[in-house]
């Protein structure tokens, strides 16, 4: 809100660093979540080769043989819709008040 109020372009930029990190942030713990969701698709089938109560997911970090437990790629987390519009809503808003707020400043040296 202090941005949208005292709009300068670096406070304008410097506000978009929490956006980003957390995207990132969410970004990890939703593949995180991906890959334990494997881990437990392979762990509920009998005679699992998965040993019991074995909490190492990084098996199925591969991401060839396991495309939706990726960042990247067709099922990639970064694909992911509800990842995409949640975060980069949040980015445009700050890349509008970001861009706003240069405007004013080009604007304002110009006229003194």
């Amino acid at each position: 809100m202090y941005t949208a109020t005292h709009l300068e372009w670096w406070l304008a930029l410097l506000a978009l660093v929490p956006p980003v990190v957390f995207a990132g942030l969410d970004a990890f713990y939703l593949r995180q979540e991906r890959l334990f969701r494997q881990l437990y698709s392979a762990a509920i089938v009998p005679n699992s080769a998965v040993v019991v109560f074995s909490m190492d997911a990084a098996v199925f970090t591969d991401v060839a043989r396991y495309p939706n437990c990726g960042y990247k790629g067709r099922n990639g987390v970064w694909r992911s819709k509800s990842w995409r519009y949640f975060h980069f809503m949040i980015v445009a808003v700050g890349l509008v008040l970001l861009g706003v707020a240069i405007f004013q400043a080009l604007s304002s040296t110009k006229l003194t």
